[in-house]
């Protein structure tokens, strides 16, 4: 979660075309992390089924969550994926397919790993 006077320690990127049907699971799981020191970053890429609205509901339920969505026209997943990075501002890349989970202690084993 990004609060100004505490530097974000990962920005997760996490790429989206037409995946309403996992969306809001591989949120959950982000917002399950032991570590809380994140944002999250989704490029919704041209996608044409209900990401957009589940990105806009999700956000709107977690205000305390740093949730940053880039729309951009269909571009591909690497196109996607580098519109979040340019719009990241944590210390670390956490990259996430959003149609995957994560378990709760993922980004505080990395962090424990980088720190080591």
């Amino acid at each position: 979660m990004n609060h100004s006077s505490t530097p974000v320690l990962f920005s997760v990127i996490i790429p989206a075309y037409n995946t309403a049907d996992y969306l809001e699971a591989t949120l959950d799981t982000v917002r399950g992390q032991s570590l809380k020191s994140y944002e999250i970053c989704v490029t919704n890429d041209g996608s044409t089924d209900e990401t957009a609205q589940i990105l806009a509901t999700y956000k709107s339920k977690h205000p305390e969550l740093s949730i940053i969505v880039i729309d951009q026209e269909n571009q591909g997943m690497g196109a996607a994926r580098n519109a979040a990075i340019r719009r990241a501002l944590g210390r670390w890349l956490a990259f996430l397919d959003a149609d995957d989970v994560w378990l709760p202690g993922k980004l505080e084993q990395v962090w424990n790993h980088l720190e080591a």
